[in-house]
């Protein structure tokens, strides 16, 4: 009886490392920063992220936090925001065109605002063709590279 009741054990154990290890595998996979382009020369990268405004107007946007998958490219940030929250249900993509991205003043947030961005989400401030200023909330993996590739290409 005692050897059935510690090999119980040990399967639990193992199935809940396992498990937690298979779960943060695909958060990470499904949330963080990824190249989605095969070809190196190209600067396409996408991530969970939000988008709200701070000033000015931009077109499918707000004050309140728009939170969606973002497509970041040179000059360009492609938002397709979610219904309730939920993957499932995407809405219409909201394109914004950067001016520039003042990675010097990114913040990170703290626990006062987890209700409308994850804690420790990178926050950058990021100026629109419209001349809004936007804020854009990043995942904590998000590195400089990847919002580096928001600066806009040379004319």
């Amino acid at each position: 009886m005692p050897e059935n009741w510690v090999s119980l054990v040990l399967l639990v154990i193992v199935a809940v490392v396992l498990g937690g290890a298979l779960s943060a595998w695909v958060q990470r996979r499904v949330g963080g920063p990824r190249r989605t382009d095969a070809n190196p020369h190209t600067q396409r990268w996408t991530l969970d992220a939000g988008l709200r405004v701070l000033t000015g107007d931009q077109p499918g946007l707000s004050r309140r936090w728009r939170h969606g998958r973002a497509a970041l490219e040179p000059g360009s940030i492609t938002l397709r925001p979610y219904r309730w929250g939920l993957r499932i249900f995407p809405m219409a993509p909201v394109v914004v065109n950067v001016v520039a991205i003042d990675t010097n003043t990114a913040l990170r947030s703290g626990w006062r605002s987890a209700w409308s961005v994850s804690p420790g989400a990178r926050l950058v401030e990021v100026t629109s063709t419209t001349g809004a200023t936007l804020q854009l909330a990043a995942t904590p993996m998000a590195s400089d590279e990847v919002l580096q590739v928001l600066a806009p290409r040379p004319a």
